[in-house]
């Protein structure tokens, strides 16, 4: 019977980490799912039937992506290149990277847990880079305008309030 108790125990500590694997954002990858991998590879992982080919319209040029659904929320949306995931666009607040940072923390945060490396802009958005992660996190642009920022100009990031959420993570 100990055997038994014991094996169950060990199973379900096994399944929990599998679990929360699942969730991990780390350097080039979201849970099992890896920068340059196939787009089957990803249809092996969540399903095809739980995603869909969309077209993100990036900078007016067809922008190919797999708006990929995990237990029937927007997870994440995996960009290509040909056959091939190129980026990960996250969404889901599910997804944490080790120290704990996911959509809907803040840059104060974010800050406290990694060197930020740089600011870029793209598609009227505001990143901060994380070259340690090959991470970037969208900041929340009606936050920025709210609080006075002038995204428009040069930004520094002693000119991002700590409170400022982060509406995405892009995995490179």
């Amino acid at each position: 019977m100990k055997l038994i108790i014991s094996l169950f125990s060990f199973v379900s500590l096994f399944s929990q980490g599998q679990e929360s694997d699942k969730y991990l954002l780390s350097k080039h990858s979201v849970g099992g799912l890896e920068i340059g991998q196939s787009v089957d590879y990803l249809y092996s992982l969540y399903g095809k039937g739980n995603t869909r080919l969309i077209d993100l319209y990036l900078e007016a040029f067809y922008s190919p992506a797999i708006e990929v659904r995990y237990n029937g929320e927007l997870a994440f949306l995996a960009e290509l290149n040909c056959n091939e995931i190129y980026r990960i666009s996250v969404k889901n607040p599910s997804f944490k990277t080790k120290e704990g940072i996911h959509v809907g923390s803040d840059y104060g945060e974010l800050k406290s847990k990694y060197t930020i490396n740089s600011i870029q802009r793209g598609e009227g958005n505001l990143y901060v880079v994380i070259e340690d992660l090959a991470m970037s996190f969208q900041l929340d642009t009606v936050q920025l305008l709210d609080k006075g920022v002038d995204i428009d100009r040069n930004v520094s990031l002693d000119d991002l309030p700590d409170d400022i959420g982060i509406t995405s993570i892009l995995i490179r």
